[in-house]
Parts: C-alpha cells; sequence; structure tokens
C-alpha cells in the first residue's frame, strides 16, 4: 500500500511542477510587490500596530460614552 502512494504523490508533485514552471515571472512580481508592500508597512506597524491612529479625529468628536452605555451594561439586558 506504500508503494502505490508514494508512486502517485511523485507523480503528482511532477506534474505540479511542470505546471507552476510555466509562469515564474508571475510569481516573481507577486513575491516583490509583496514584499514591497511589506516593506513600507513596516513603520506603521511599528508605531500604530493595530491601525487605531486612523481614527483618532473621528474619536475626539464622539466625547465621553454615556453613563451605562458599556458592552456588559447591554449584555445584561439580553441576559433577562
Amino acid at each position: 500500500m506504500r508503494f502505490p502512494i508514494s508512486l502517485l504523490l511523485t507523480i503528482s508533485l511532477s506534474a505540479f511542477g511542470h505546471a507552476t514552471q510555466q509562469e515564474p515571472n508571475h510569481l516573481a512580481e507577486s513575491i516583490l510587490s509583496l514584499e514591497h508592500y511589506r516593506e513600507t508597512m513596516i513603520p506603521v506597524f511599528m508605531n500604530d500596530f493595530g491601525q487605531l491612529g486612523r481614527y483618532r479625529d473621528a474619536n475626539k468628536t464622539l466625547g465621553a460614552p454615556a453613563t451605562g452605555s458599556s458592552a456588559s451594561d447591554l449584555l445584561r439586558r439580553f441576559d433577562h
């Protein structure tokens, strides 16, 4: 049983290898594009990991939350 499975795996991997070698330029371009994106995002992730700074101005206009508007208060309403 082990021999047919390994034979099938070898054949499928070799067929997969031939299929992926037809378009190497697209793969290389995709990898370079992803690496460029990651490099440009390093300062953002190092200084504002969750990117919450983009909501800073909008949060200032909201003001303080009203009394009794916490998530736990809302859950208590639905529990009863």
